[in-house]
């Protein structure tokens, strides 16, 4: 993603292969971009995925362009959801403090 390189933006066509078939764990924030804080989850995400590099993965899903994918989950915008094994498994909803998404995480 532009301005997050350690972010990678998720579709429909590309959740499944990236997010439920990825052998980390990983961090999946459904936002809009236009959204300040969506903006300042990404900021948080893209450090995770610098600091966790090859331990976690970070995706982002435009809720406003890939809907169907926000309503598969049922929940709010800036819903931030840990999936493991390609489970959800966790979740934090609209924006925290750094070290909650480290404890979402569970990587210590």
């Amino acid at each position: 993603m532009d301005g997050y390189p350690n972010v990678t933006a998720v579709d429909d066509q590309t959740f499944e292969s990236e997010v439920l078939s990825c052998p980390v764990r990983c961090l999946v924030e459904f936002g809009a971009t236009e959204v300040r804080s969506s903006r300042d989850i990404l900021q948080i995400l893209d450090h995770l995925g610098s600091q966790y590099q090859g331990r976690a993965k970070m995706f982002y899903v435009d809720i406003e362009k890939y809907n169907d994918l926000f309503r598969r989950y049922n929940i709010l915008p800036n819903t931030i959801i840990r999936f493991t094994e390609g489970q959800p498994s966790g979740e934090l909803v609209g924006i925290h403090e750094y070290s909650d998404y480290v404890d979402l995480l569970g990587l210590g």
